[in-house]
């Protein structure tokens, strides 16, 4: 099957995290957002901060001072760091597209509080995921604003995180996008469709006498040729078509125009030929 579409769509995907900075006015730990002023600002050696990287900034963004954590973290020592730019001691990246977040931009505004989950990667190669909050005080009676950042290892949960995402999103036999994740990206492909002018191509395909296969040579065997179709269309088309596993024996394929260097109907050709077995393999 094969539907060419230029349908607009106003689905738009959403993320949204939330991470709670205990650095506040009354008992440490308390779930609750930095005030704007009587900041409780704790010494680098508070032992509820120890598992913290702490780091005091100037006004400039250059660093004062930080504790053992942010040694860790940035595989520098304190002295070595002091008066470095942070942005040269903590290379933080988005984690989604690798971009560089840059702690200045925050700085130069006028309210540079924030809260994010980054990547990190320290002068040693060490990688890490953090989560990073930051929070200016204003100076008072002539005094220079100062800036306290706080980063948290946050690698194993991510990576726990991360790992349940992926089995709640792709198929456990065949580790290709599942229904509801192919269904999103079919949304996306027709928004990024409809804004472009371009078309696009959704794909069924599913394998002729699956329940008899299963039937004369057992399920092991039909789950054997189900990874078999998965790896091949994963090796041949790559990442220039969306492929789902929606159920059974089914898959749904999305192509994108300005994704592939043919025309859409050439593309659907070679795949149905990429996957079709020889007559005498079952």
């Amino acid at each position: 099957m094969l539907l060419r579409t230029w349908l607009p769509y106003d689905w738009t995907p959403r993320s949204e995290a939330y991470f709670v900075f205990p650095l506040a006015q009354g008992t440490p730990g308390k779930q609750c957002g930095l005030a704007a002023t009587g900041v409780y600002q704790p010494s680098l050696r508070s032992p509820w901060l120890a598992a913290e990287a702490v780091i005091r900034l100037d006004e400039r963004g250059h660093i004062l001072k930080f504790n053992p954590m942010a040694e860790k973290l940035s595989g520098m020592s304190s002295v070595e760091a002091e008066g470095k730019d942070v942005d040269d001691v903590f290379r933080l990246v988005y984690s989604d597209n690798g971009r560089r977040f840059s702690l200045q931009h925050y700085l130069a505004g006028e309210h540079a509080d924030f809260h994010h989950v980054l990547a990190l990667k320290n002068s040693q190669g060490d990688e890490y995921q953090v989560s990073v909050a930051l929070s200016t005080v204003p100076g008072g009676n002539g005094d220079r604003r100062t800036t306290v950042m706080v980063l948290s290892d946050v690698t194993k949960e991510h990576a726990l995180a991360s790992e349940v995402t992926h089995r709640e999103t792709h198929n456990v036999l065949t580790d290709l996008p599942n229904q509801d994740l192919i269904v999103k990206r079919l949304r996306n492909a027709l928004a990024r469709a409809s804004m472009n002018g371009k078309s696009l191509a959704v794909v069924y395909l599913d394998i002729d006498y699956f329940s008899k296969i299963n039937e004369a040579r057992g399920i092991e065997v039909g789950n054997h040729l189900l990874q078999a179709v998965a790896d091949k269309l994963s090796d041949f088309l790559g990442e220039k078509v969306d492929i789902g596993h929606i159920g059974g024996d089914e898959f749904l394929l999305v192509l994108e125009e300005h994704k592939i260097d043919r025309s859409l109907e050439d593309m659907v050709g070679l795949i149905f030929r990429s996957v079709r077995p020889p007559p005498t393999s079952f």
